[in-house]
């Protein structure tokens, strides 16, 4: 029978582990050990050996670390995680408090967390820590890019210097509770200072994936708040140009029940991208996203410099633009984010765009391919700068032909329906623009079933499908965006939406080319969200409406026209600015903020619709960014509620928000 030695904790346990298993091998006794990641020096997080310990990560996710038989124990610390299995916080801790009380022999509790601290004074556990009163005591500590040192002091006055090749204070931390266990189990000193001068790290801790165009990557499991904060401050200690955090959630529940607690976790880092959750497994819930975390740290730190992008894809061609020489791109998660660092692509935006021109001239579109193309004035708005690149495919084919041509470049593009949504920067957009053609713009009628392109306008639509005797579509007659876009957005009004009609998309994806027909329930429509990405292309449609008589229709079409002219302004707009609360209007709270018929240099709210901005005729799109800017701030601060723009921004560098 083997001596298990048992590691729990809510993190650090897969590292502390490892360390107290190197530890073992350098003393001689051949430990048997099962851990929850790769241990660099042995190659694996498994093995089976001739001595008589048993080193065995004990995960407390399901409750079944309370059952493992054990002889000796670690506990790293005690935090909130897991709460959907164990119903509470409350629950987790008695779970904790059984796993020290039941275990046969010395136990050692980090002391540095309140929760840690508590576990040891209400039990027979040994307490270890930076802590001043823990019974094993971590002092003298040292941090810099190439590891840490500290002085670990035994309750008996003996000191033992300790030196780790990985960086972190959290490390400090875990190498404490792996010499202190070893030499409760009777270990010397000598094989406890070799073993953890040689940890080399474990698999997804803290570990270096490389670098490209002078730009080092370093992936960590970090998932938790306090594993965050942790991790960038030992990324911090390197001498970087900029400490790039890049942020993926991990499930539903964990994100839900933890979200707030990430405001103050992201200190240190220099630009902040959180992507969404990754699911484990898990149903999406109502409201949580990665936008939750995203307005955590905004409300702990107004101005932070952090961006919510939601996809994969779109991750990747933001950091190839953002990241330069001397940056450090720290990706933190659970979940699938390891591979960014080898997702990169080679070659300045500027070579990969050249590149892509020549493909696509390649290709002798019909239009072919415009450089510098006049993207401003293609939108409601009519400001705004250029596109670098923009095609205008007008058939199925020429649309998978550009796609096929964009499959890994890595180039940023924008689908431009209308332009009755989306706001351009004044210096312009570093991508490639794509606008259907006239081959999109078809609307064929079936009984009450409707297939549109997915360039068709949404008032021809409208009047199209009443003049057809179908009612359902009425609604989008004040609507001046195209049917793709409205899928894309869930566009609604008077009472209805896309999802209310929708049947079918067939959707090209520019990412890799590939063209299916996605079901309505596939396309998780909500208020103004899809899950559809910037790079996908919704190319036809198909609506299911109601039969109805023509004079009934064409009665609703003119109240719909009549009520948008009473209510909302002409002009230079783009309608709705900010996304309605849950439960309130935007419009309202910036009213009562007191931003109706604010100013900011040629772009102005209006006085007739408070969630509308006007731009002026030759007008600046920075200045209508800079007063969408002003007006978010000012409704934070009267009614602590962050708005998020409905509108799409393109072309705007990450500092601006």
């Amino acid at each position: 029978q083997r001596s298990t030695v048992a590691v729990a904790g809510t993190h650090g346990k897969t590292t502390t582990a490892s360390m107290l298993a190197l530890v073992l091998r350098q003393a001689g006794v051949r430990p048997s050990f099962i851990i929850g990641g790769d241990v660099n020096e042995i190659g694996t997080g498994a093995a089976w050996d001739s001595g008589d310990l048993l080193v065995v990560e004990a995960d407390e996710s399901d409750g079944t670390f309370v059952r493992l038989p054990r002889s000796a124990a670690v506990v790293t610390n005690v935090e909130p995680d897991h709460l959907d299995h164990h119903g509470g916080y409350r629950e987790l801790l008695a779970a904790f408090r059984r796993f020290v009380e039941e275990t046969g022999g010395p136990v050692i509790v980090g002391v540095d967390d309140p929760d840690g601290a508590h576990l040891v004074a209400s039990t027979d556990a040994v307490g270890i820590g930076t802590a001043e009163g823990a019974d094993w005591r971590i002092t003298d500590v040292g941090e810099a890019w190439e590891g840490v040192r500290f002085t670990l002091t035994a309750p008996d006055g003996d000191r033992l210097p300790l030196s780790l090749p990985v960086p972190g204070l959290h490390n400090a931390r875990n190498a404490a509770c792996a010499a202190a266990i070893s030499r409760l189990l009777g270990m010397p000193p000598d094989p406890i200072v070799e073993g953890l001068g040689n940890f080399g790290g474990v698999a997804r801790r803290f570990e270096h994936r490389g670098s490209s165009g002078g730009v080092e990557f370093v992936d960590d499991y970090a998932h938790l708040p306090t594993e965050v904060r942790a991790t960038i401050a030992a990324a911090s200690s390197g001498s970087w140009r900029r400490l790039v955090a890049v942020f993926q959630p991990h499930r539903y529940s964990r994100t839900e029940a933890l979200w707030s607690d990430f405001g103050t976790a992201f200190e240190g880092a220099d630009r902040i991208y959180v992507t969404d959750v990754y699911p484990a497994g898990e149903a999406p819930r109502p409201g949580v996203s990665g936008q939750l975390i995203v307005d955590a740290v905004e409300r702990a730190f107004p101005g932070t410099d952090i961006h919510y992008i939601q996809r994969r894809e779109e991750l990747v061609v933001a950091l190839a633009d953002d990241l330069v020489a001397g940056d450090l791109c720290l990706t933190m998660g659970a979940g699938d984010l390891t591979s960014e660092a080898d997702s990169m692509p080679d070659g300045t935006l500027s070579d990969r765009l050249e590149a892509l021109a020549q493909r696509l001239d390649d290709l002798m579109l019909r239009e072919g391919c415009r450089r510098e193309h006049p993207l401003g004035p293609m939108t409601t708005y009519r400001v705004g700068g250029a596109a670098a690149m923009y095609v205008r495919p007008h058939e199925r084919s020429e649309l998978e032909s550009v796609a096929a041509a964009l499959a890994g470049t890595a180039v940023p593009v924008a689908v431009v329906g209308r332009g009755s949504n989306l706001l351009v920067a004044d210096r312009g957009f570093a991508g490639l623009a794509l606008q259907l053609g006239d081959g999109f713009e078809g609307v064929d009628v079936a009984g009450s079933v409707v297939v549109a392109g997915g360039a068709a306008s949404l008032p021809v639509v409208a009047r199209r499908t009443v003049q057809a005797g179908l009612s359902g579509f009425e609604w989008a007659v004040g609507v001046p965006g195209s049917i793709g876009g409205a899928v894309r957005m869930n566009a609604g009004g008077h009472g209805s939406d896309m999802a209310a009609v929708l049947g079918w998309a067939d959707v090209v994806d520019l990412g890799d080319g590939a063209t299916r027909r996605i079901e309505v329930r596939e396309l998780d429509l909500e208020y103004r969200h899809s899950v559809l990405s910037p790079a996908q292309v919704v190319a036809a449609v198909g609506l299911q409406l109601e039969v109805d008589d023509v004079g009934n229709g064409e009665a609703l079409l003119a109240e719909v026209i009549r009520w948008r002219r009473e209510n909302q302004p002409g002009g230079s707009n783009a309608g709705s600015v900010f996304t309605n609360p849950p439960g309130d209007s935007a419009g309202r709270l910036i009213d009562l903020a007191g931003a109706k018929g604010l100013r900011i240099g040629t772009a102005e709210v209006s006085a007739k619709h408070a969630n509308f901005i006007q731009a002026d005729a030759g007008g600046s799109a920075d200045d209508v960014r800079r007063l969408m800017q002003e007006v978010h701030r000012q409704v934070a601060d009267a009614h602590g509620v962050f708005l998020h723009p409905e509108t799409i921004l393109l072309g705007f560098e990450a500092s601006d928000g």
